[in-house]
């Protein structure tokens, strides 16, 4: 028998106000899916000059939580299903567009939790970061290009040379965020992550709150006013 699924998971995103001033939407995109006793998360910031980007955040969603929703352990090999496939509905988008793989440009982070292995992904920025022993601790460090607002995304040419994987132990507390919230929640001198943004985090997720209130944290003034960018925030914990 297939035991419930213990974890606590709260989604929210907000525009950014660069973003608001260009008549554009919010670019973010998140899927979360609890399957049996595994938690998947995806993630995918569309990228702020690409036309169609927030429909290209949204087929990568879409095709990463599709597969990612059917590995069963670390003997599962993701890596060129996962890029083929996000790519492969991007060119059928692009074509009945009459568009190019760039105007869908976004990049990915995904998360499978079992009850006793973990696997991490990514292409480009943003971050994905775990509660430890010792602290918070992310899993890859942000991708950027010769200048910081570049990156890669997962519908580039070479996207499988930028994917990042990593299987681990399981892991109790997960958060998943886009580069949106990276000067709040990085540190990019010292390379860590920052305790004072994430406890509070993690405490207000496991004292009861909502993605409405965690939207409202994300649109809030005291975020705003350090971000221009669209914000996507995932929290999850089964402590």
């Amino acid at each position: 028998m297939t035991r419930a699924n213990p974890w606590r998971v709260v989604c929210a995103s907000a525009i950014g106000s660069d973003h608001v001033l260009a008549g554009l939407p919010n670019q973010d995109h998140a899927l979360v899916q609890q399957v049996d006793d595994r938690l998947v998360i995806v993630v995918s910031d569309g990228a702020g000059s690409a036309m169609y980007a927030a429909i290209g955040a949204r087929l990568a969603c879409e095709n990463a939580l599709a597969l990612l929703t059917t590995v069963s352990g670390p003997e599962v090999d993701v890596r060129d299903a996962l890029v083929t496939g996000i790519q492969a509905a991007v060119r059928a988008e692009a074509e009945a567009r009459t568009a190019t793989m760039r105007d869908f440009a976004c990049t990915l982070l995904g998360v499978v939790v079992a009850p006793d292995w973990s696997l991490f992904l990514q292409v480009g920025d943003g971050a994905i970061v775990v509660t430890t022993a010792a602290g918070y601790e992310w899993i890859f460090w942000p991708e950027k290009g010769e200048h910081f607002n570049e990156t890669a995304f997962v519908t580039q040419r070479d996207a499988a040379d930028h994917l990042e994987v990593a299987w681990r132990l399981a892991v109790d507390e997960v958060v998943v965020f886009t580069d949106g919230l990276e000067r709040l929640a990085l540190d990019f001198d010292k390379r860590v992550a920052h305790p004072a943004f994430f406890a509070p985090m993690i405490g207000a997720l496991h004292a009861g709150a909502d993605a409405a209130e965690l939207e409202a944290f994300l649109a809030s003034p005291r975020v705003s006013e350090r971000t221009s960018d669209d914000k996507t925030l995932v929290l999850a914990s089964r402590r």
